[in-house]
């Protein structure tokens, strides 16, 4: 015999919502400005991996914790212009 439940209490934010999405860290992080600032949010997003962010604030599943290159600092990289001298060698 199975039991109804009341609802759906997941506490986690939505798979593919980008790490800053603070609608999506608000989904995981039930406690937002009541036990956990906005401010301590914003300091483990910048200081950790992003992976670990999404772990640890969002309560996402990940694959892996060890990746060679953060996305956040990969995407900050991004040169669509081209300004960076000797890109265009690159295309």
């Amino acid at each position: 015999m199975t039991r109804p439940h009341a609802g759906d209490l997941r506490v986690d934010a939505e798979d593919g919502c980008a790490v800053d999405d603070w609608d999506a860290i608000a989904q995981g992080t039930p406690g937002l400005a009541c036990t956990v600032s906005h401010e301590a949010i914003l300091s483990s997003l910048a200081m950790g991996p992003p992976l670990v962010f999404r772990t640890e604030v969002m309560c996402q599943n990940v694959l892996s914790l060890d990746e060679p290159v953060s996305p956040l600092a990969w995407s900050s990289c991004a040169d669509p212009a081209r300004t960076i001298r000797g890109a265009e060698r690159l295309h």
